[in-house]
């Protein structure tokens, strides 16, 4: 099964749902972009969405579900 998602957003979007089980607001998208930018202008790095993944998980979100 291909589960590949080539466009940014809905890769953010989808992370986000996968990591906390709810949708991400826009302001989290845009930061999350401006984040993956900051890597790479395209946020085409492998190592930028390591990065945020490794932040997802990090958050105090994650640790604290309810």
């Amino acid at each position: 099964r291909d589960e590949a998602v080539p466009d940014p957003e809905a890769r953010i979007r989808l992370a986000w749902q996968l990591a906390f089980g709810r949708k991400a607001e826009d302001t989290e998208v845009s930061a999350a972009r401006r984040f993956l930018s900051s890597f790479d202008p395209e946020e085409k790095s492998p190592e930028a969405w390591a990065a945020f993944c490794q932040g997802l998980y990090a958050s105090s979100e994650f640790i604290h579900l309810n």
